[in-house]
C-alpha cells in the first residue's frame, strides 16, 4: 500500500486541508487526519500544518515497509 499526501480546499475551517489518504483505495489515514485537525484548530501556521503532514505520511510509509520485515 502506498500513501500519498493531498490538498484539499473544499473543506471547512475546522479541517485541515492536508489529507494523508491510502493509494489506490483513496482512504484517508483517521489517526493522522484526526491529529492534522486538531493542529488546523489550535490556529497553526499553514507551513507547520503542510511539515506535520509530510512527516507523518514518511513515518506511515516506514511503518508499512518495517512492521512485515519484523514479522
Amino acid at each position: 500500500m502506498t500513501y500519498q499526501l493531498i490538498y484539499r480546499v473544499d473543506l471547512g475551517n475546522a479541517q485541515s486541508p492536508f489529507r494523508v489518504v491510502a493509494q489506490p483505495t483513496s482512504r484517508e489515514v483517521g489517526w493522522i487526519n484526526r491529529f492534522l485537525d486538531q493542529c488546523c484548530v489550535r490556529g497553526l501556521a499553514w507551513h507547520t500544518l503542510r511539515g506535520y503532514a509530510f512527516a507523518l505520511m514518511q513515518f506511515v510509509r516506514w511503518w508499512a515497509i518495517a512492521i512485515p520485515r519484523m514479522k
